[in-house]
């Protein structure tokens, strides 16, 4: 029985372990899996300062989140769009774990808007590729990961703030995971026409710093029809609120159709759409025509016997007054406002002459 009991309370605390060594690695999976398992693009800056049309100033930052050292001799990174350059990495180059490697080339490497980065090992497989990115400030800004090795497959694994080439975005910690910011945006109208300006508004749940101790920055992206796309970067106040405006001009580049605002903050993002299009014509108000109307107190008359006019009108014009023109049907003669009249013919028109 003591020897039963024995076996028992091992196999307890055997069990005991394993249902503890199981947590502890199914916590550790759980901690690291936003962590990418390969080489990624860590960062990207598609228009550095200067004139990359004619240097080799654009620049990617490789990253390796693996535990291990990784051969990148002969891949290659370039871009889906633009001219779609493609530089190849020298043989035997390895990457040590939780290290970077920075590229420039070019000239015109990527493109300033919408470039899709792309690293392909050397049998041409794709291993990592960036989303659409756009960068036309011509500054010290990039795109890059929230977190060096941060990788959900969203375009919100990328904020755009102060380069970092060669060195760390910032590392994701189990407490960045648990509390992450996270932010809202809305516009003053869902519909504009052209000419309008956009009022954007949002705010964030709290302040996020790098881990250089400077605040990071909302980034509003602004995409629409025929690849349009802007993009806005802005510090959120002491009370957690930003807001931007933005003028809505044909010559801006805007044309007719749905746009969707998407603002980024410390790994968060949120999207909100308006639509934009020319005014519809709405004809003016119609007034009412003023009519008026003229007889004389007899239809016929005798030579120098007097005419007598009266009329009426269908609305009264302060100030103004009912002047008239009487003809004489051969053209012979005419008399303007006549009050009283002798007839020097037998066949006359009298005709109002206000242009009402």
């Amino acid at each position: 029985m003591v020897v039963q009991m024995r076996y028992w309370k091992s196999y307890l605390v055997a069990s005991f372990l394993l249902l503890i060594l199981i947590g502890q690695n199914y916590t550790a999976v759980g901690q690291t899996s936003s962590i990418a398992d390969h080489i990624v693009i860590n960062e990207v800056d598609t228009n550095p300062p200067g004139d990359d049309s004619k240097m080799p100033i654009q620049w990617v930052e490789l990253y390796n989140p693996t535990s291990d050292p990784i051969n990148i001799g002969g891949w290659s990174i370039g871009a889906t769009t633009g001219l779609k350059s493609y530089y190849t990495i020298s043989t035997g180059t390895i990457i040590p774990s939780q290290q970077f490697l920075s590229y420039n080339y070019g000239p015109l490497w990527f493109p300033h808007i919408g470039a899709v980065v792309q690293l392909k090992d050397s049998n041409g497989t794709i291993i990592d590729q960036t989303p659409p990115l756009t960068d036309q400030a011509d500054d010290g800004n990039s795109w890059q990961r929230a977190y060096d090795g941060y990788n959900t497959d969203s375009q919100s694994d990328w904020v755009f703030k102060v380069a970092t080439p060669s060195s760390s975005n910032g590392k994701m910690t189990s407490a960045a995971t648990s509390s992450q910011p996270t932010v809202s945006l809305s516009t003053d109208k869902t519909s504009y026409n052209f000419g309008d300006t956009v009022n954007i508004s949002g705010q964030v749940s709290k302040l996020t710093y790098s881990n250089t101790g400077y605040p990071q920055q909302v980034n509003l992206m602004v995409s629409g029809p025929s690849v349009f796309q802007k993009t806005f970067t802005l510090y959120p106040g002491n009370n957690l609120q930003f807001a931007t405006t933005m003028k809505l001009d044909q010559v801006l580049g805007f044309g007719d159709g749905k746009y969707t605002i998407t603002a980024t903050y410390g790994g968060a993002q949120t999207s909100t759409i308006f639509t934009l299009g020319a005014t519809a014509f709405v004809p003016p108000p119609q007034t009412a025509q003023i009519t008026i109307t003229v007889d004389t107190d007899k239809p016929t008359y005798t030579i120098s016997q007097p005419i007598t006019l009266q009329g009426n009108v269908s609305q009264i014009i302060p100030l103004k007054a009912v002047t008239y023109k009487l003809y004489d049907p051969r053209k012979t003669w005419s008399l303007k406002e006549p009050y009283f009249l002798t007839l020097k013919e037998d066949l006359l028109r009298l005709i109002p002459t206000n242009n009402i």
